[in-house]
């Protein structure tokens, strides 16, 4: 069994960590350096389980990055010295394991070590891309710029998913309501019908008999239903955090109507604002691709960025290379063959997320009444079944009674 467990960055800010098995602390010092690495942390393994499985938890909202890029770039260009504005920025934030972390990122900058590289002990806040965007603007001597830029982006980017959110709260809410109403007539509700209906003596319309039928399996067999229901969302949880489910799910999702035209255009925007803002600070295009892949969304088109990376290490242009992949929109790839011959690709790729973000936006206003017919339909039926159901019955006992 493995005893130490180990944190390392190499000379662009990349993290790596993983277990050795050694003696000493010092044979894993050895296996880092003979790795071309550089040590940040090395703990025995027993001591990090509980600190890994909770990091993923560590994370902050976008709001309080976009607030904290924002503060640095304007303290930056007012001139105050790094470490000061991280400081001072310190000194408001409530969270308090991103403060925690600003005071080592602070520490280290103090003791000589990079902005970027300093950011890229804690994944767990910043990602690579923001780390690499970081990077280019430290190198570059562009930082405050870089900064307001990167907060532009997670500003987006929020907003874009705040309003899905919006949109899709109210589709939720009825489904919910209906499911909720379902079962509490089933278990509560029909049962008390049964029993009086057992009195009759004429045959029960059918709706009535199905209905009954459903409540007294709820009633015997609850508990598959409890297993059946446990099992759809362990699968649900398997196809979106595995990468086996991954690539089952992810291309299920592109075809199912209004879900999959708005999950291409996210893709859309996506990919063209960070090409658009990591091309316009500098970055190498098969770096900003191998970095791209890590913020599609979707493995289908993680695969095809790899491929795309492929084709320009081999000569082909990017127009070239995105065309064969056969799954970006006519508009990107035009814009981008544009870009190319003219020189302006970063300008012509902010256009095109301009454009997606602009229809995205009409789409999400409009979700509610696209789905709104069909929960119409789906509320009547549902409405219609149980006052058959409960009702028919009813009839029937007053044309008994009458006679």
């Amino acid at each position: 069994m493995p005893k130490f467990f180990y944190k390392a960055i190499d000379k662009s800010g990349k993290v790596f960590q993983g277990y050795f098995d050694g003696d000493l602390e010092d044979d894993v010092l050895s296996f880092i350096d003979s790795q071309g690495l550089i040590p940040i942390s090395v703990n025995p393994a027993s001591s990090i389980n509980l600190k890994d499985l909770t990091s993923k938890f560590n994370r902050i909202a976008k709001k309080e990055l976009v607030l904290f890029s924002t503060q640095l770039g304007t303290m930056l260009r007012a001139g105050l010295p790094l470490t000061r504005s991280l400081r001072a920025i310190m000194a408001q934030v409530k969270n308090k394991k991103f403060k925690l972390a600003l005071e080592e990122i602070t520490n280290a900058i103090e003791r000589g070590r990079t902005f970027y590289n300093s950011l890229a002990l804690f994944p767990e806040f910043f990602d690579e891309i923001y780390v690499a965007t970081i990077q280019i603007g430290e190198i570059s001597g562009n930082l405050p710029d870089i900064l307001f830029k990167l907060a532009e982006n997670l500003e987006k980017e929020e907003d874009l998913r705040s309003k899905i959110k919006n949109a899709t709260l109210y589709p939720k809410m009825v489904i919910g309501a209906i499911v909720i109403a379902i079962i509490i007539l089933i278990a509560f509700v029909i049962p008390r019908f049964a029993d009086l209906y057992r009195g009759f003596k004429t045959e029960l319309p059918l709706p009535t008999r199905i209905l009954i039928a459903l409540s007294g399996y709820f009633a015997t067999y609850w508990y598959v239903l409890v297993l059946i229901f446990s099992g759809l969302v362990i699968l649900y949880l398997l196809l979106k955090n595995t990468k086996r489910g991954r690539e089952i799910y992810d291309p299920l999702i592109l075809k199912i109507p209004i879900i999959g035209d708005i999950s291409v255009k996210i893709i859309m925007v996506r990919f063209s604002r960070f090409f658009s803002l990591l091309f316009s600070s500098g970055v190498v295009v098969t770096n900003i691709l191998d970095l791209l892949q890590k913020v599609m969304g979707n493995v289908l088109y993680e695969k095809k960025i790899s491929n795309i990376k492929n084709d320009i290490l081999s000569g082909q242009s990017l127009g070239e290379a995105i065309s064969r992949t056969g799954i970006f929109t006519p508009l990107t790839l035009e814009m981008i063959n544009v870009g190319e011959e003219t020189g302006s690709l970063d300008e012509m790729l902010k256009k095109v997320s301009e454009f997606y973000e602009s229809e995205l936006d009409y789409t999400i206003k409009n979700l509610t009444s696209m789905i709104e017919p069909i929960l119409l339909i789906f509320i009547f039926a549902m409405v219609l079944f149980l006052a058959l159901s409960v009702f028919l019955p009813m009839w029937d006992m007053v044309k008994f009674v009458g006679k």
